[in-house]
């Protein structure tokens, strides 16, 4: 593994991969993270702070959880919770990244196929290989919030190709 780097943000672990929610202090970052928990399959990585660590032999990039915040959750109005075990995990595999949307009329239409690199994004100063993963910006507070995570969760790991992709190769 690489040197780790400790990022502002919420990840979960959906079957297909960790996604990283990434926005400012009230941004939505955790109440969307427990929305997605409510099915049963996507488990907390970590909330509030997110470590990110390359495999230097796969280059895959993970995500996990400072040790003092594994298993803990903000919950706005609630207070911080311990979560069953069941709930959580230690670190997943990252495939993609969901920066939040200040407002529903900042979301684009019909967004590119941005990639980021998590790493440099947080630590510009950081010598390291580049690891892009699929990027996109959501409004967390949409009731279809939860189900376009998984989209772009599935897009991330190409089970799913949107039209305006498939007429560009």
């Amino acid at each position: 593994m690489t040197h780790p780097l400790t990022v502002h943000g919420t990840c979960v672990a959906l079957p297909e991969g960790a996604v990283l929610l990434r926005g400012g202090a009230g941004s939505g970052k955790s109440d969307l993270a427990l929305r997605l928990m409510e099915t049963g399959d996507v488990r907390l990585v970590a909330d509030d702070r997110v470590i990110l660590e390359r495999d230097a032999e796969s280059g895959v990039l993970y995500a996990s959880t400072p040790h003092p915040l594994r298993g803990l959750m903000e919950v706005r109005g609630i207070g911080i919770i311990p979560l069953d075990t069941t709930r959580w995990v230690a670190h997943a595999p990252l495939i993609a990244v969901v920066d939040m949307a200040p407002l529903p009329g900042a979301v684009p239409r019909m967004p590119s196929t941005a990639t980021c690199d998590p790493l440099a994004d947080a630590n510009r100063f950081s010598e390291h290989v580049p690891v892009r993963v699929r990027r996109f910006v959501l409004w967390p507070f949409e009731v279809s919030a939860p189900a376009k995570v998984r989209l772009a969760a599935a897009i991330a790991v190409e089970a799913i190709v949107p039209i305006a992709e498939q007429e560009s190769e």
